[in-house]
C-alpha cells in the first residue's frame, strides 16, 4: 500500500492529464490505492480576488490501471477550499480508473469515497461536483460516505453534483453526504446523486442537501437521479429555509427502471420548504416506470412558514403507497395530494393547517411575484397537466389500483373558499375502489383543533366526513358548490365544541343519498 500526500504538478503535468489548473494530489498506480488526507486551498480570505477564468480547480484525481479484479480506489478525509475567488469547473474527488467493461483480464475497482470536505466561500465558479465517478464497471461495488460540500455566498454558473456518474453500471452505496448552499446561486441544477447511466442497485440513505439564506437554483433540485434495477430511499432530507427553486421540480428520489422487472422502496423521505421559500412543484418521491410491486411509504412533504408551492405530493409514480404526508400551514399551495400512482393507496394524509390557502391563481401570482415564471411543470411530471388552474386537494389519486383509508384534516384559519377536497379519485376523476377516505374537520393529525373558516367550494369521492372540534352555534361546514356526497357517513363521535360540552355521540348519519 502507498500513501500519497500533497502533491504540486507543474502546469505541462496538469495539461497531459486534460486539465488546465490546480491538482491537489495525483495517484497512478497501486493495489488499493489510496489517496487519503490531501489539502488544496485555491484564494485567500483578504485582497483581491482570485482570478483564473476558465481554470478547472481539482482537489484529488486517481487515474489507475489495475491488473486484477475487485481492486479497490480509496479516496478518504480529502478537503478542498476555493475561496474569494473566480474559476472554472470545480470537482473534489475525480475517480478516473479504466473500469471499461471488456477489460481481457477482467480488471476493475471500486471506490471508496469517505469524508471528503469540498468548501467554496465568496466565490464564482463553474460546474461543481464533489464527487466525479468516470465509469465502473458492472461488478464495481462504490461506497459514498459522509461527505460534505458547503457553498457560502457562491454562484455556481453551471449545475452542483454530490456524485456525478455519466458512463458504466455498477453498485452504489450512498449515505450520510450533505450539501449546504448558504446565500448561494445555482445557475443549473443540483442533484445530490447523477447517475445518468445504467445502476444495477442504488441504496441512499440520510443524505441531506440544503439551501438556505437566500440560496437559489435555477433548475431541477433532487437528491437522487438514477437509472437502475434496483433502488432504495430512506432518510434523505431536502430543505429550502428562506429559498428559492426557479422553474424545475423539486424531485427528492427521481428513480428511473432500467427494466420492466425494476423495483424501488422509498421510506421516510422529505421535502421541506420554510421561512418563505418558494418553488413551482415538488415530488418527495417520483418513481419513473417502475411496477406497482414498488412501495413508497412515510414519506413527507411540509411547506410551512409563509411559503408557497403550485403543486406538491410526497409520492408520485409507479408504486403502491401508504402512510404518506403533505402539512400546508401558514403557507400557500394551488393543488396538494397525498399520492398520485399507478398502484394502491393507502392511509396517505393532506393536513392544512393555520392561515394557509389553497387557491391556485393566488399562489401562481405569489411565485411569479418571487419570479417563477413557469411554475406547471411538476403537474405535466405527474400526469395532471388537466388540472392546472383548479385549486385541489385531493387525499390520494390512484390511477388504476384502489385507494383507502386516504385523509384530509382541516384545521385553524386554512382558507378553503376556492379550493374543492376529494377523498381519493382515479384516472377518470371518479371515486375509484377503496373504503374509509375520510374527511375531517377540526383535527390537527394529532388532536381536535378547531377549523375556523368552515367554508369550502366542493368535496366530493369522501366514504366519511369526521366532524372533531367547532364552535358552538357556528357550522362546521359550508359548501358553495354542488357536491355529490352520496354514500356519504358524517362522523359525530368525536366531536368537542370550544365553548360547549361534548356532544352526544351520534355516528352513522347519512350526509347525502
Amino acid at each position: 500500500m502507498k500513501q500519497w500526500n500533497k502533491t504540486i504538478l507543474t502546469r505541462a503535468v496538469l495539461l497531459s492529464l486534460g486539465l488546465s489548473s490546480v491538482l491537489g494530489g495525483l495517484a497512478l498506480a497501486a493495489d488499493p490505492l489510496v489517496l487519503n488526507g490531501n489539502t488544496k486551498t485555491v484564494g485567500t480570505t483578504t485582497g483581491e480576488k482570485t482570478i483564473m477564468p476558465g481554470s478547472s480547480v481539482v482537489g484529488v484525481l486517481a487515474q489507475p490501471t489495475f491488473s486484477e479484479a475487485g481492486s479497490q480506489v480509496q479516496m478518504n478525509d480529502n478537503s478542498l477550499t476555493v475561496q474569494n475567488a473566480q474559476t472554472g469547473a470545480v470537482t473534489g474527488i475525480y475517480d478516473l480508473t479504466d473500469n471499461t467493461q471488456n477489460n481481457p483480464s477482467g480488471e476493475f475497482s471500486s471506490l471508496m469515497a469517505e469524508n471528503n470536505k469540498l468548501t467554496i466561500t465568496g466565490s464564482t465558479v463553474g460546474e461543481t461536483m464533489q464527487v466525479d465517478l468516470y465509469a465502473p464497471n458492472a461488478k464495481s461495488s462504490n461506497t459514498i460516505t459522509g461527505n460534505q460540500a458547503a457553498l457560502t455566498d457562491t454562484t455556481v454558473n453551471g449545475g452542483y453534483y454530490g456524485i456525478y456518474q455519466q458512463y458504466g453500471s455498477g453498485n452504489m452505496t450512498r449515505t450520510a453526504n450533505e450539501a449546504d448552499f448558504k446565500n448561494s446561486t445555482v445557475n443549473g441544477w443540483i442533484m445530490g446523486n447523477f447517475i445518468n447511466s445504467e445502476l444495477d442497485t442504488l441504496v441512499s440513505q440520510n443524505n441531506v442537501i440544503s439551501l438556505t439564506d437566500g440560496s437559489s437554483v435555477a433548475s431541477y433540485l433532487v437528491q437522487d437521479y438514477v437509472y437502475a434495477n434496483k433502488g432504495e430511499f430512506i432518510g434523505n432530507q431536502t430543505l429550502l429555509d428562506g429559498s428559492k427553486a426557479y422553474g424545475r421540480p423539486i424531485l427528492g428520489e427521481w428513480f428511473n427502471a432500467n427494466s420492466s422487472t425494476a423495483t424501488a422502496t422509498a421510506q421516510n423521505n422529505n421535502i421541506t420548504l420554510q421561512n418563505k421559500s418558494y418553488a413551482g412543484s415538488a415530488a418527495t418521491v417520483l418513481l419513473n416506470g417502475t411496477q406497482n410491486s414498488s412501495e413508497a411509504s412515510a414519506n413527507s412533504l411540509t411547506i410551512t412558514g409563509s411559503s408557497a408551492v403550485l403543486f406538491g405530493t410526497p409520492v408520485e409514480g409507479g408504486a403502491t403507497a401508504s402512510g404518506n404526508q403533505v402539512t400546508l400551514e401558514d403557507s400557500q399551495a394551488g393543488i396538494l395530494t397525498g399520492a398520485v400512482l399507478d398502484g394502491d393507496t393507502n392511509g396517505n394524509t393532506v393536513t392544512l393547517s393555520g392561515d394557509s390557502v389553497v387557491d391556485y391563481d393566488k399562489t401562481k401570482q405569489t411565485l411569479a411575484d418571487q419570479g417563477i415564471s413557469s411554475p406547471e411543470t411538476g403537474l405535466a411530471f405527474a400526469g395532471l397537466s388537466s388540472l392546472a388552474g383548479n385549486s385541489l386537494v385531493i387525499g390520494a389519486i390512484s390511477f388504476s389500483g384502489e385507494a383507502s383509508h386516504n385523509a384530509i384534516n382541516v384545521t385553524g384559519n386554512a382558507d378553503l373558499t376556492n379550493a374543492e377536497l376529494y377523498g381519493a379519485l382515479n384516472s377518470s376523476l371518479a371515486k375509484p375502489a377503496g373504503t374509509g377516505n375520510t374527511l375531517r374537520i377540526g383535527y390537527d393529525g394529532t388532536k381536535a383543533a378547531a377549523w375556523n373558516k368552515n367554508q369550502v367550494k366542493a368535496i366530493g369521492a369522501f366514504d366519511k366526513v369526521e366532524l372533531w372540534q367547532g364552535s358552538w352555534g357556528t357550522p362546521m361546514l359550508k359548501i358553495t358548490d354542488d357536491s355529490d356526497l352520496t354514500d356519504t357517513t358524517v362522523d359525530v363521535s368525536h366531536l368537542t365544541f370550544t365553548d360547549a360540552a361534548p356532544a352526544k355521540p351520534n355516528s352513522g348519519d347519512r350526509a347525502g343519498g
